[in-house]
């Protein structure tokens, strides 16, 4: 082998070693990048087990409570199609319960004016009417 030859040969292979090294580098980082993801996603799994946990199924049967309407804001207004609650000047309507399907928008309110059990809504209506069952 030349002098020249063997030059060459050692510029080849020292061409070959940057390019493995360099792959070398991005697979480190790859890993490194797939190592925090799965940091990240078990943080957010372990967040999520954490989470309020809804007490039914979007789209179950849940019962809504419906209480005596203030003068302004009364369930019977047009919202289930019925007359309104005033009449001759005296509020006529009284609490209430529906029956309706769980949604999104119901979330804040379980507890409040929506109840998954029955019992548990005619609990919150006898107390709306100043009554104990």
């Amino acid at each position: 082998m030349t002098e020249n030859s063997i030059v060459v040969r050692l510029d080849k292979l020292m061409h070959d070693l940057r390019l493995e090294y360099q792959e070398y580098i991005e697979l480190r980082e790859i890993r490194e990048d797939v190592e925090r993801m799965q940091a990240e996603n078990a943080a957010l799994r372990e967040r999520l087990e954490k989470a309020v946990e809804l007490p039914c199924k979007i789209g179950d049967e849940v019962y809504e409570v419906h209480g005596k309407c203030d003068g302004k804001n009364c369930p019977y207004n047009g919202n289930y199609g019925q007359w309104r609650c005033t009449y001759g000047g005296k509020t006529n309507c009284n609490p209430f319960i529906t029956v309706n399907k769980f949604r999104y928008c119901d979330i804040p309110m379980v507890g409040k004016t929506i109840f998954v059990t029955k019992e548990a809504a005619e609990a919150r209506l006898a107390e709306l009417k100043g009554g104990a069952k």
